[in-house]
C-alpha cells in the first residue's frame, strides 16, 4: 500500500527499520535516503499534525543535527488527515553502541578514547545548535541519537522535540526515568514545559558515558545496605563518582576509571551537572564544547598499549588500570591482519632464561669494616709524633691551661664522632632497604618466569596444544559475537519491563553476552527469580549457536591459526630475552649500589677510628 506526501506523490513503503511506542519506521523504496514513520494512531490528532508541520518549518541550520520531518504522509491522495511523516534516513548506530564496550568492539572496532571525545564534542555541538534555535530535546535518551562512522551525530524521533511556533508551544510528552533530571523524577511529562537546563542533565550523562567508556554516572557499589535503582539514585543526586558528596550512597563500581583521570575542569562540569544545585544551572552545551576541545588537545598515547590514549595530566593510563583490575581491555585496537611470519624456535633457544633464573639468588650483604692494617695506617697518619703527649702540651700544664684545652678538643671530636656513629647506623639501615627493594624485584621475576621457562622448554609440541587452545578461544569469541546479537531491550522476558531493562543497561547488561551471574547478583532490586529468567534467556540464545569441532576446522583456517601460534612463540621468546636482560641488570645494579654503600661505610668507619684515637691521646 503506497503512502502519499503533501504534494500528492505516492511512495512505496519498504523494509521496517525501527518500531516504538508511537509507530513503525520503514525505508522508502524509491528514495533510500528517506524513511517514513507510520503512526499507530490513525488519523493523527490535529495537535500532532500541527506539531509535525511546525517541525518541518524549522531552519535548515538544524537539519545537520536532526532528522526533521519533510512532509506529512497520507493513506490516499488529497486526504487531509495524516497518519505518517516522511523524514531523512539516518544511518549509523545508536549512541549506546559506541559508549558500550561490547557494541563499540562490534561497530566501532578502531575507536579510541580520542574518537569518543570527538563524538562527545559533536554531541555538545548538536545540543548547542538546537538550543540556539529554541529547541528543547526533552526526551533525551540513548535510542534517539545516531552516530555515524566518522563520529558525526544526528537526532532521530524529532517529533518528540519541544518547540515554539507562532506563539504556540508544542511540548515533549515523553520521558525515560533513567534520563530524567532529579527535579522531574516522578512528575508526569504530559504537557510539561521543559527547559534547556533539563536537557543539559541528559547531555552530561551521555558525555559521562562516552568519556568513561560505558560507565553510568548513577550506578555504582552501594554504601552499606542501601540499594538504589538508577532513577532513585538520580532523584537523590547519588553521583557515584562524586569525591566529596554530602552523604555517600554509592561508590564507583569496581574496575571503573577514576574521575581524576580527566582534567579538573571537566570533573567540575560533571559535579555541576549532577549535584543538588544543578537544578538551577547545569553546564551549557557551549561549556562542554570548549572543555572537550581542550581535552582533545592534551592527550597522550600509552607506552605499554598504543591503543590506549588518555589525558596527558593523568598519573597513569586509566585503561591499563581497568585492564589490571577488571581484566577488560576497553580499547583493544585493530589486530594485525597478517601475523608475522616466523619459524618455530629450536629446542635450545630461550633456555638461557632458566640458567639466568637459577643464578638469581640475591643475598643480603653485610657492610664490613676496613682491614685492621688500613685502620692502623689511617690512625698513624692522623696522629703525627709532634701532637702526642709531652712537648708543648706539657708546657701548658705549667700555666694550668692544659685541662681546659683538652676538654674543649675532646668535646669537638666527640661531636664529630657522634656524627660518624649516626652515619654508620644510617648506612646499615639503608643497605637493608636496598636489599629489600632488590629482593622484591628478584622474587617477582622468579614468580613470573617459571611458566614462561616451561613454555620455552616444551615448545617443540606447542602447535598441537596451542591450536586446540586457540580453537577453544575462537569458539568463545564466536559465541560472544553470537550472543551480542541478542539485545536485552528487544527481549521478551517475564517481569523485565522497560524500567528494569534500563537498570540492566546502566549496569552494562546490554546483550546476552553481558549476562554473568556475578554481574546479575550486583544489581539492585533483582531477586533470584528475575536473575534466573535472565540467565534462562541467555541460555536459550546460546542454544542456537553453532561452531565446528576442532577436527572439522578447514586446513586453510588451521594454517592461519598456526601463523598466530608461531607469532605467540616469538612473543614468548622476546619476553624470555627481556627477563634474562632484567636478571643481569638486577644483579649488576644491586652489586654497584651496594659497593657505593660499602665505600661510604668504610670511610665513616675509618673516620670513627681516627676520632676515637684522638680522644684516647688527649685523655692520656
Amino acid at each position: 500500500m503506497p503512502i502519499f506526501d503533501e504534494s500528492g506523490k505516492a511512495w512505496t513503503v519498504g523494509e521496517k527499520i525501527a518500531a516504538g511506542g508511537e509507530g513503525v519506521v520503514h525505508r522508502v523504496v524509491e528514495a533510500p535516503n528517506f524513511c517514513v514513520k507510520i503512526y499507530h494512531t490513525i488519523p493523527l490528532t490535529t495537535a500532532k499534525q500541527d506539531k509535525l508541520r511546525a517541525l518541518r518549518s524549522l531552519p535548515n541550520a538544524i537539519r545537520g543535527h536532526a532528522a526533521l520531518p519533510v512532509s506529512l504522509g497520507f493513506t490516499r491522495e488529497g486526504d487531509s488527515n495524516a497518519h505518517a511523516a516522511f523524514m531523512p534516513f539516518v544511518g549509523g548506530h545508536n549512541i549506546h553502541e559506541l559508549y558500550n564496550p561490547q557494541g563499540r568492539q562490534v561497530h566501532f572496532g578502531d575507536a579510541t578514547f580520542e574518537f569518543l571525545i570527538a563524538a562527545a564534542r559533536n554531541l555538545a555541538v548538536a545540543f548547542e545548535n538546537l538550543h540556539a534555535h529554541g529547541v528543547v530535546v526533552g526526551d533525551v535518551n540513548e535510542q534517539n541519537i545516531k552516530v555515524l562512522p566518522d563520529g558525526r551525530l544526528n537526532f532521530i524521533d524529532c517529533d518528540s522535540f519541544q518547540i515554539s511556533h507562532n506563539g504556540r508551544v508544542f511540548t515533549s510528552d515523553l520521558g525515560t526515568p533513567i534520563w530524567t533530571p532529579p527535579e522531574l523524577q516522578g512528575i508526569s511529562m504530559q504537557g510539561l514545559m521543559r527547559t534547556q537546563n533539563h536537557d543539559l542533565f541528559g547531555l552530561a550523562q551521555l558525555i559521562f558515558l562516552l568519556l568513561f567508556a560505558g560507565r553510568y554516572p548513577f550506578a555504582g557499589r552501594p554504601v552499606g545496605n542501601t540499594q538504589l535503582s538508577p532513577d532513585e539514585a538520580i532523584k537523590r543526586h547519588a553521583f557515584a563518582f562524586d569525591p566529596t558528596p554530602p552523604v555517600r550512597l554509592l561508590e564507583p563500581p569496581p574496575g571503573a576509571p577514576p574521575l581524576e583521570s580527566l582534567p579538573p575542569a571537566i570533573c567540575l562540569l560533571f559535579l555541576r551537572a549532577f549535584r543538588a544545585a544543578s537544578a538551577s544551572a547545569r553546564p551549557t552545551a557551549s561549556e562542554w564544547v570548549e572543555e572537550l576541545r581542550n581535552l582533545a588537545s592534551s592527550l597522550k598515547r600509552c607506552s605499554a598499549l598504543p591503543a590506549h590514549i588518555y589525558w596527558s595530566g593523568a598519573l597513569q593510563c586509566p585503561w591499563c588500570k581497568v585492564l589490571r583490575t577488571a581484566h577488560i581491555d576497553l580499547f583493544q585496537g585493530i589486530p594485525s591482519p597478517s601475523p608475522p611470519q616466523v619459524g618455530l624456535p629450536t629446542s635450545q633457544d630461550g633456555l638461557d632464561l632458566a640458567d639466568a633464573l637459577s643464578d638469581l639468588r640475591l643475598e643480603a650483604r653485610q657492610l664490613s669494616a676496613p682491614p685492621q692494617a688500613v685502620l692502623s695506617a689511617a690512625v698513624a697518619n692522623a696522629l703525627p709524633a709532634g701532637q702526642k703527649p709531652g712537648g708543648w702540651l706539657g708546657n701548658l700544664q705549667l700555666f694550668g691551661m692544659r685541662e681546659r684545652f683538652v676538654a674543649k678538643q675532646i668535646a669537638e671530636i666527640q661531636s664529630q664522632l657522634k656524627i660518624a656513629e649516626d652515619r654508620l647506623n644510617w648506612l646499615r639501615s639503608q643497605a637493608f632497604v636496598l636489599f629489600s627493594r632488590y629482593e622484591a624485584e628478584a622474587k617477582q621475576l622468579l614468580e613470573d618466569a617459571p611458566d614462561l621457562v616451561e613454555a620455552l622448554r616444551n615448545k617443540s609440541g606447542v602447535n598441537v596444544r596451542a591450536l586446540e587452545k586457540l580453537h577453544a578461544l575462537k569458539r568463545e569469541q564466536a559465541l560472544q559475537t553470537h550472543l551480542r546479537n541478542y539485545k536485552i531491550d528487544e527481549a521478551s522476558i517475564r517481569g523485565i519491563g522497560n524500567s528494569r531493562k534500563a537498570t540492566l543497561a546502566a549496569h552494562g547488561v546490554v546483550t546476552a553476552a553481558d549476562v554473568h551471574q556475578a554481574r546479575l547478583e550486583s544489581l539492585p532490586s533483582f531477586g533470584e527469580a528475575l536473575r534466573d529468567r535472565i540467565t534462562a534467556w541467555r541460555d536459550e540464545c546460546e542454544r542456537s549457536f553453532r561452531f565446528p569441532p576442532f577436527n572439522r576446522v578447514p586446513d586453510a583456517e588451521r594454517n592461519k591459526w598456526s601463523e598466530l601460534v608461531q607469532a605467540e612463540v616469538a612473543r614468548l621468546m622476546t619476553r624470555g630475552r627481556q627477563i634474562t636482560a632484567n636478571v643481569a641488570r638486577l644483579q649488576s645494579s644491586y652489586a654497584n649500589e651496594f659497593a657505593k654503600f660499602q665505600n661510604e661505610y668504610a670511610q665513616e668507619y675509618t673516620n670513627r677510628a681516627v676520632f676515637q684515637a684522638k680522644i684516647a691521646v688527649l685523655r692520656t
